[in-house]
């Protein structure tokens, strides 16, 4: 596989995941110690995200696995990392919560969420695809759910 077109898929990866990283970060208005930090966690915190990609796309390139598998590898392992971020981001605006272990006890265990009072629906809501008039669920949904039945079915609008 063309390391050129790793490269230039990992670059809009990259890219993506700064702006799903956007909304965390509070830059302020004026030029301070914060926003350099706030500035340097939005260019580094993606390129974590997506360094085991990277490191399962390397190791799978070094096995000499197929093309095809190194490609698969690689878009998992990066949409994986969207998926988390996006998840991530969208718990912390909900709840003000990022993942951690206690959000991840609160998810796992049945009737975490609503021992807290609270519905699980607005975060299945957000990671929900909707697409030409029906509702289709998304993986996203059974991780942030604490993986409901299957098939999952679709929150009305």
């Amino acid at each position: 596989m063309r390391t050129d077109n790793v490269t230039g898929f990992l670059l809009l990866s990259y890219l993506l995941l700064i702006v799903l990283a956007s909304p965390l970060i509070d830059f302020g208005s004026t030029l301070s110690w914060h926003t350099l930090f706030s500035a340097q966690l939005l260019l580094s915190f993606p390129a974590l995200l997506l360094l085991p990609a990277w490191i399962l796309w390397r190791t799978a390139a070094l096995l000499h696995w197929s093309p095809a598998a190194q490609r698969g590898i690689l878009w998992l392992a990066s949409s994986s990392a969207a998926l988390f971020l996006f998840v991530d981001v969208r718990l912390f605006d909900l709840y003000g919560f990022h993942v951690n272990g206690f959000v991840l006890n609160l998810i796992i265990t049945p009737g975490g969420i609503e021992s807290l009072g609270a519905s699980a629906t607005p975060l299945y809501r957000s990671v929900t695809v909707r697409g030409k008039g029906c509702s289709h669920s998304c993986t996203a949904c059974m991780v942030a759910t604490g993986m409901p039945s299957w098939p999952p079915t679709a929150v009305p609008c």
